[in-house]
């Protein structure tokens, strides 16, 4: 298409073909040849949206018989987001949940009384937002323990946050829970332990762990033996982010 070209009234007929970038100055493109249709658009200087059967205010939607879906990409809040409306017009903002790690390569820990890192993963500033907070599952299975306990270590920036004492050999799933109470910095964490027959507590939940998650925090579990002959296999960890937006 010549540089020179101008549409009459506003439409290209036919397809076209860019080879080069396209700019657009308007805060809108929509898609589609009938109703309901997609946007791509700019809400606000920091708000970028794609959207399905909605228009840009987040209210007009093409289609009333249909629900509709806006992906949002927001940079001032808690991540990238969601809102459904549904067909009766009813809408809520939904959050979500992103694997920051998954680590499935089985971590034998023996033969030493050393603290040993088994998982390291830095969580990056502004992650965790004033109502996220972060959900840590392992399956351990610690098959020999003699006198004495194993003491398995979670930590941010090195700090000890909460640790559980492995006294008996068992197998099962640890799952640690971090939420942040309205403010990136004041947390509370909870511990327990999983296993077949049921679930039982691991540990007491505990308050004000401090983790400043607008900055860096580099979150470890570290193990410590009580025995040289103590035994344990690291099967599997996963590290997922929630954040929200409440509270409600």
């Amino acid at each position: 298409m010549p540089n020179s070209y101008t549409a009459i009234p506003n439409i290209i007929p036919g397809n076209l073909a860019v080879t080069g970038n396209v700019t657009i100055s308007g805060d809108v493109l929509r898609i589609g040849s009938q109703s309901p249709y997609i946007r791509v658009y700019k809400k606000s200087q920091f708000v970028g949206q794609l959207s399905t059967n909605v228009q840009p205010d987040g209210v007009t939607r093409d289609d009333v018989s249909h629900a509709a879906v806006v992906h949002g990409m927001n940079l001032t809040a808690d991540g990238p987001d969601m809102f459904r409306e549904n067909a009766a017009g009813n809408g809520m903002d939904l959050a979500y949940p992103f694997m920051m790690f998954s680590d499935y390569t089985v971590h034998n820990n023996t033969g030493n009384t050393t603290e040993n890192t088994i998982y390291s993963k830095v969580i990056r500033g502004g992650l965790v937002g004033a109502n996220g907070g972060l959900d840590f599952i392992m399956r351990v299975n610690a098959s020999a323990q003699g006198a004495g306990s194993t003491t398995v270590r979670f930590k941010f920036a090195g700090v000890t946050a909460q640790q559980v004492l492995i006294a008996a050999a068992h197998q099962g799933f640890y799952r640690w829970r971090v939420r942040c109470k309205n403010a990136v910095n004041a947390n509370d964490a909870n511990l327990t332990f999983e296993t077949m027959s049921g679930t039982f507590p691991a540990a007491a939940a505990i308050s004000g762990i401090n983790v400043d998650f607008s900055v860096d925090e580099t979150f470890s579990v570290t193990v410590q033996n009580a025995n040289n002959t103590d035994v344990q296999a690291f099967d599997m960890a996963d590290l997922l982010l929630r954040n929200s937006f409440g509270p409600v």
